[in-house]
């Protein structure tokens, strides 16, 4: 696969990769699609129905003498509706929402375990590749569900803003201005902030790719004899120490950064509003004499709603915006065509083996050649043996061979016919091979021979396969 130069994302390439992690999550659970637009919904009614209507009508009720028993069933329809509204949410998020982000991870990952399978070898020996499949399945699911969730958030957020907003501007239209501090604080601040922690991501995955292979070393059994014959354990423990080091270094290079745009979001987003506000309403109430002491209630509280509903919405903005760069990795890894596909279809070598022919073949592993214009024929019955030293690529011409690889020049031919127009899969079955780093998975003796093969009278051929 060919490096790129790494591309800025664009705000429409981000919103497209929120749209496509919401396409892949509805695949996999409408369930959880719904659960998160009905779980938005109840929770911005809760609090525009309580700061901008239920303190309102009981301060304007207490003001003008109403009947108190109108007051109470007020309170009292109005908590039935909260409670509610409270059962279904604590569904939704303690037996909805575990049940269906089980459905969605089982869906997500079996997809990107096939397409990790379907990819030609040579992915998984560029090292940019590499990082950017790691990327694309760290907590793919978990950033799937943060998008949905928050998808959602944004453009409720926003419909609850607008209704909080014309509720102020009713009692003070200057009010409002205080709502540009959390504006500030979320979508400026919050903003860059985020874009200096998924750089910090990006500097620290390959690190994070040392330490998890070294955590993996040091529980797994494939490695136990060799941590204990030989003096392994220390190199690993060098490797697991400089990734931790440079981990240190980036997590200090940006720590003040980081910190200095916290403040200033914090800043903005509460103390600022916050005291701003209430110093405001006290000199309107108490100077001005322009608002009533119930006007003060209510325009305080709903200033508290606006707050909440602004930092919601911005941080769900900021979630999807920063989700939505996390997800380009996934995305462009299941868009990413194939060069070598596995499921590749072709014709069928019905002949089985009868000649093989390596016709003037090339091969370059990126810029170092390592096959030079190759040419040889092998026949049914011929037995051949490749010698050479370490290095003069032995095992390139069998991975060529079994189309592991393609060649850079040159025809690789079966029986006379490009070895490329063949079903790669029924191609692959005429020959048998073991390459000297071969892996033993955690499975019986028997799937460890048979490595997946099914045949048509499971136990009578499987023992005959086991036994040849």
């Amino acid at each position: 696969m060919e490096k790129k130069k790494e591309e800025k994302l664009s705000f429409g390439r981000t919103l497209s990769n929120d749209f496509y992690a919401l396409k892949l999550g509805g695949k996999f659970s409408k369930k959880c699609i719904l659960g998160a637009f009905f779980m938005t919904l109840f929770g911005y009614f809760e609090w525009v129905f309580f700061d901008a209507i239920f303190i309102r009508r009981i301060v304007d009720g207490l003001d003008r003498n109403v009947d108190s028993r109108e007051i109470f069933m007020f309170i009292g329809i109005s908590g039935l509706v909260f409670a509610t509204i409270g059962i279904i949410c604590k569904y939704i998020d303690n037996v909805v929402f575990p049940l269906e982000i089980t459905r969605l991870y089982e869906g997500v990952y079996s997809l990107l375990y096939k397409k990790a399978s379907n990819v030609e070898l040579k992915c998984y020996e560029d090292s940019e590749f590499y990082n950017k499949y790691t990327m694309a399945t760290d907590q793919a699911v978990d950033k799937i569900g943060e998008i949905i969730k928050s998808f959602f958030g944004v453009f409720i957020g926003a419909i609850a803003a607008v209704l909080v907003f014309k509720f102020m501007v009713d009692i003070d239209p200057y009010s409002v201005l205080f709502i540009l501090c959390p504006l500030v604080g979320n979508f400026l601040f919050g903003n860059l902030k985020n874009k200096e922690e998924f750089k910090r991501y990006q500097a620290q995955a390959p690190n994070d790719k040392v330490l998890n292979y070294v955590n993996r070393a040091m529980y797994l059994p494939d490695y136990a004899k060799e941590l204990r014959l030989f003096k392994v354990f220390n190199l690993l423990r060098g490797q697991y120490r400089e990734a931790t080091a440079r981990n240190v270094k980036v997590a200090v290079k940006t720590a003040f950064k980081n910190a200095h745009l916290n403040f200033w979001k914090i800043t903005l987003t509460f103390s600022v509003i916050f005291e701003g506000m209430m110093i405001y309403g006290i000199y309107c109430f108490a100077v001005k004499k322009s608002i009533s002491l119930s006007q003060l209630t209510v325009m305080t509280s709903m200033m508290v709603a606006m707050t909440w509903i602004l930092i919601r919405l911005f941080d769900d903005l900021m979630v999807i915006m920063k989700n939505g760069v996390f997800v380009n990795n996934l995305r462009g890894f299941m868009e990413y065509e194939e060069q070598i596909p596995e499921d590749q279809d072709g014709i069928m070598p019905v002949d089985g083996f009868l000649s093989l022919e390596f016709d003037d073949v090339s091969f370059s592993y990126k810029d170092e050649e390592t096959i030079k214009h190759l040419s040889f024929r092998i026949d049914k019955g011929d037995k051949i043996a490749l010698v050479g030293h370490n290095g003069a690529g032995k095992t390139t011409i069998i991975k060529l061979l079994l189309r592991l690889y393609d060649p850079t020049e040159g025809v690789i031919r079966l029986n006379g016919v490009d070895i490329r127009e063949y079903n790669l899969r029924a191609y692959r079955e005429l020959f048998a091979t073991t390459f000297q780093d071969f892996a033993i998975l955690g499975m019986s003796v028997r799937d460890n021979v048979l490595m997946g093969r099914k045949f048509d009278n499971p136990d009578e051929v499987a023992r005959e396969a086991l036994i040849k």
